[in-house]
């Protein structure tokens, strides 16, 4: 089946290589039904070729199936393959042809003329089971040998002792079947129990193997345990075997035991129904103390049947226990850390259903008692090896990859947190489908590196020579990633932070723990903390109140180290995209501790070159360690942030271009502000130098940090760009790049000063680099759909909001551009044209219209929390999907829904702008109210079944659910559970009726009232045939001959 397509490539046609498909799929299944490990219906798709072909056609092919169905089971069971196996299987054959022969005929109807040939559903599935346990020789005559004595079983098995312990297996089997049904079905004197009708549709895996050596009684606990209890029709009994194989014979011996010691009383259907809802939850479930658990695949709908042997889990866990404590996990083989978790995983997992089977059952004997100390024991000793190896620098990567990757169940124990991360949905920085866990485990990878000085680890070079080939031209050679003096200086970095281990350790876990503010689970639980400005300052307090690294080993110190760092990561990368001011690095460097500003500098470069593989250029990381420097200087006292700044903007005030040609005709033009003026004093350079600093910032926050304002000016002049470009000495970005990027902030550049004074110079002190007032975050992104004019609107609208409706209580304020961001691919014409009709000046003085933006509930919305002090432009589409959404979930009856969906759908997909993200939401919504609605009407019209008291009238509402089924497209499950009810109800009244004729019978006292009875009785079966069937009649029949013998009689 792999290689069907490359066969094509080979000449073979298109209805050859279809007749190869239907010939591989049908003689698997035409094999496993002759086991009984499919239902015969399973060849549906095999004869149904009958109707676009000729009956000779199908002949053929299923001969071809049959053959080559008796070469596979041949070469399985060799020696073993017995006659009755092949008889099985011809027989096998034979339907399938009269049912490809007859169009009237089918599988359905095959199947209930084998029902009442056999006598009922139970016998039936008797037979079934017969093939399950490899007794195909007494499938015709295991009726015969229940009333047989010893010695004439003993005759019958030929005096073979293995033959006759095969017909005490056969006994068995039908003495438990009887036992069960007579214990949970007593009720029914006439019907298809529910166990017997699953059983003859289920799908089975590994019975082959597993069932002849559980024997009759144990395997039939087992299937009415699973059969019961799956949600779904497939069950694989692979996983009970052994994962060594070689002990299969002694580990399936356990299960027998185990099995045959549960309580039938027990596994009753109240029971069974609740581990069938636990499945369908995507729980696993234990059966009582046996060590049974099921598990349930919701996606190929399987049921899997495991089966733990705690004792020699433990015993098996002592050596490894041993063996870990002086090894790194590293060192441990892949093979022997997979079979460690998978002991761990069960251990851990029978542990909770201990603990919960004590909670409800109130049942803890001291045997079950000393068995959960152990197990806590044991896995407790095992967390803590793991726990004890995580935070080793030199390893930490390699570590939590083979956790992460090889060690899921232990992971999730000891760092729950960090599986969690798997669910945030990742930032648009990382790489396209990649989990926030993937990002911090390239953190740490970088980090190792760094500290292994394994240079080939730290970046990939080869992607940082084809950008390098992008920027400068194919013929370049070097790559322009971070350079070998820059990993020098990372690398003595790392040396004065190795002096103090304490610290290592602690950066070690910032690494792990920096995302754990994005989680849900938590924000949840600390409300407050989603309104956290950073996650850094979430997930500090989340890591303090939880006590996470404690739990871990970690001791205080380092715990708080690791605080600190979580609480601050990524704020040096936030200065340089100018979302952050500069002096916000006071919160790092007022500790005056110089090695913990090393690791807060190194975990920042580490966070941002983790984003992706090409980030961390030559020039970027400069400017890490430019800002590296300062704070350095801060800590040692030779300068401070106010100070460096000051320095900065005189500096930048001084090296503006003041001539627009080379006349110096128009001096002070390029000056721009008009308050500039054109004096050249120190307060002036400083003034000039400050805001062409605020305008630097705005750059840098819409992704041009390559530009300075003197660029822009530069441009102004007319000079060449090589020339600009050259003049900056720029090491990563090529001239071409260059050039689109100044376009781009001499077209920012143009709108700042299209605005008009007083809003131009208001904008520019908010955006004061001196001072740490405003921050804002995700402007970048939503920049890049908008045209500079528009999002300098939310700009404005974000410093106008927070000044009307959050001011300042000593705190940065925020402008929190991330929610928008999230729709503005899809949403960017629809935003265009609603900043479009607000005009600037009246964002900026009109404050009743600030209001209005705060309630309004479409177009441009200004949200804000003024505790927090977050203001948030936002924008809503007129089309109120939510409203519609809840509309849709108030639907009652399934045709007006329709009638709604596709009226909704039809004007989405007519709307101007792009909805198919819209048009997804609404058919959510649409498939689940509707499955909501099918599964009430299936309810109601089940209640409705239930209280007919005819066939005719039970027929009418089954015909009414199958139309319903068939123009709503019911799954395979929900057709299964109609035609079960169907089933069940018809057994209901048979067996009513059965009771009420036997009644009649008995109340005949002459041959003639018996005669008379018959007449009225003999038209009742005729008429309802198909509902009575032969089964029935054969006892309504054999009733009335009891009874004329004994009218006779009398």
């Amino acid at each position: 089946m792999e290689n069907i397509e490359k066969l094509s490539l080979l000449g073979f046609p298109p209805a050859l290589l279809r007749e190869i498909y239907l010939i591989v799929v049908g003689h698997t299944t035409m094999g496993r039904i002759t086991f009984g490990k499919l239902p015969e219906k399973t060849l549906k798709s095999t004869t149904d070729q009958a109707k676009h072909k000729s009956l000779e056609e199908v002949a053929d092919l299923l001969r071809i199936i049959r053959l080559l169905s008796m070469s596979e089971i041949a070469a399985s069971l060799r020696d073993k393959l017995t006659k009755e196996q092949g008889k099985e299987l011809f027989s096998l054959y034979d339907q399938a042809i009269w049912i490809a022969a007859d169009p009237l005929l089918d599988w359905e109807i095959l199947h209930d003329q084998k029902i009442a040939d056999l006598g009922g559903a139970q016998n039936l599935a008797v037979r079934q089971m017969l093939k399950l346990f490899n007794l195909f020789e007494y499938l015709g005559s295991w009726t015969d040998i229940a009333d047989k004595g010893p010695f004439q079983k003993e005759a019958l098995a030929h005096y073979s002792s293995h033959k006759l312990e095969q017909i005490d297996q056969v006994l068995e089997l039908i003495s438990i079947t009887n036992e069960f049904k007579e214990r949970f079905y007593e009720r029914e004197a006439f019907s298809r129990p529910y166990f017997f009708r699953k059983l003859l549709n289920c799908q089975f895996h590994g019975t082959g193997h597993i069932f002849p050596m559980l024997g009759t009684r144990a395997g039939f606990i087992l299937l009415w345990i699973t059969i019961s209890a799956s949600p779904g029709n497939v069950i694989n009994f692979n996983p009970l075997l052994s994962y060594e194989r070689h002990d299969s014979q002694e580990r399936l011996e356990k299960v027998r035991k185990r099995l045959e010691a549960l309580v039938p009383e027990q596994l009753h259907f109240n029971y069974l129904t609740s581990t069938r809802k636990t499945l369908s939850q995507g729980l696993p479930a234990f059966i009582f103390t046996s060590g049974i658990q099921l598990r349930y695949n919701a996606q190929n709908q399987t049921t899997e049947v495991i089966f733990i042997d705690v004792m020699d889990n433990l015993r098996k866990m002592e050596p490894m226990l041993q063996s870990f404590r002086d090894r790194l996990i590293p060192e441990i083989p892949i093979s022997e850390l997979r079979e460690t978790d998978r002991l761990f995983r069960e251990l851990h997992s029978y542990d909770q259903h201990l603990q919960q089977l004590t909670l409800e059952t109130g049942m803890n004997t001291e045997a079950l008692a000393q068995q959960k100390a152990e197990i806590g024991l044991c896995c407790s000793r095992l967390e803590e090896l793991f726990a004890q190896k995580l935070f080793l620098p030199q390893r930490v990567f390699d570590t939590l990859e083979i956790i992460h990757e090889h060690c899921p169940s232990i992971g999730r124990r000891i760092l729950t947190e960090f599986w969690e991360l798997d669910r945030i949905k990742p930032t648009k920085k990382t790489h396209a489908g990649e989990t926030i866990a993937a990002y911090v485990l390239r953190c740490l990878k970088k980090f190792q590196a760094l500290v292994t000085k394994n240079r080939e680890a730290l970046q990939n070079t080869e992607i940082f020579l084809q950008l390098a080939q992008q920027q400068f031209g194919a013929m370049t050679g070097e790559a322009i990633g971070i350079s070998n003096v820059q990993i020098d200086i990372l690398e003595e970095v790392v040396a004065r932070i190795s002096t103090r281990p304490e610290l290592m350790e602690a950066l070690s876990a910032a690494l792990i723990f920096q995302e754990i503010g994005k989680l849900p689970l938590y924000l949840e639980e600390y409300r407050s903390l989603s309104h956290s400005n950073t996650h850094g300052v979430a997930g500090a307090e989340i890591l303090r109140r939880q006590t996470l690294l404690q739990r871990l080993g970690m001791d205080e110190d380092t715990s708080s180290l690791t605080n600190s760092l979580v609480e601050v990561h990524g704020l040096m990368g936030h200065v340089l995209l100018g979302e952050v001011a500069l002096p916000a690095l006071d919160l790092v460097t007022s500790s005056g501790d110089e090695q913990l500003f090393e690791a807060f500098f190194l975990h920042s470069v580490l966070a941002a070159a983790a984003y992706r593989e090409a980030i961390m250029v030559e020039d970027l990381l400069d400017r890490f360690l430019d800002l590296r420097q300062v704070g350095l200087d801060v800590i040692r006292g030779e300068t401070s942030w106010q100070s460096y700044l000051d320095e900065e903007f005189e500096e930048k005030g001084r090296s503006l271009l003041t001539d627009m040609d080379t006349t110096g005709s128009v001096q002070g033009q390029l000056a721009l502000v008009p308050e500039w003026g054109s004096l050249a004093d120190k307060h002036s350079h400083h003034l000039k130098g400050k805001d062409t600093a605020a305008i630097e910032r705005l750059f840098r926050l819409v992704g041009l940090p390559d530009i300075d304002f003197v660029d822009t000016q530069m441009k102004i002049l007319d000079r060449p760009v090589s020339f600009i470009y050259h003049k900056k000495g720029l090491k990563s970005t090529g001239l071409k790049r260059f050039e689109e990027d100044l376009h781009k902030a001499m077209v920012v550049h143009k709108a700042v000063m299209d605005l008009a004074d007083t809003i131009r110079r208001y904008l520019l002190d908010q955006l004061n680099p001196s001072r740490d007032s405003i921050r804002i975050y995700g402007l970048e992104y939503v920049a890049q759909h908008l045209t500079p004019e528009n999002w300098l609107k939310l700009l404005i609208l974000g410093f106008r909001g927070l000044a009307q409706f959050c001011p300042g209580n000593g705190r940065p304020r925020v402008i929190d551009l991330h929610d928008l961001s999230v729709i503005i691919d899809l949403r960017y014409q629809a935003i265009a044209e609603e900043l479009a009709t607000l005009p600037t000046d009246r964002l900026f003085e009109d404050s009743r219209l600030l209001s209005r933006l705060t309630k309004a509930s479409v177009g441009i919305i200004l949200l804000y929390n003024s505790d927090e002090g977050v203001a948030k432009p936002f924008y809503q589409d007129r089309l109120q999907l939510q409203l519609l959404l809840e509309q849709m979930q108030d639907q009652q009856e399934i045709s007006p829904l329709k009638n709604l969906y596709h009226r909704e759908l039809k004007k989405l997909k007519n709307y101007t702008y792009h909805t198919e993200d819209y048009q997804k939401l609404l058919s959510d919504s649409f498939h689940k109210r509707l499955q909501k609605l099918i599964e009430q009407a299936i309810k109601n019209l089940q209640k409705k079944m239930r209280q007919q008291r005819s066939f005719s009238a039970i027929e009418r509402v089954f015909d009414e659910l199958m139309a319903l089924a068939e123009e709503n497209a019911f799954s395979e499950e929900q057709i299964q559970l109609i035609t079960d009810m169907y089933e069940f109800n018809r057994d209901r009244l048979r067996s009513r009726r059965l009771e009420a004729i036997y009644e009649e019978i008995h109340g005949c006292s002459t041959t003639a009232e018996l005669f008379e009875l018959w007449q009225t009785i003999r038209l009742e079966l005729m008429n309802n045939q198909s509902h009575l069937g032969k089964e029935f009649a054969d006892l309504i029949t054999s009733r009335f001959d009891q009874q004329l013998k004994q009218l006779e009689r009398s």
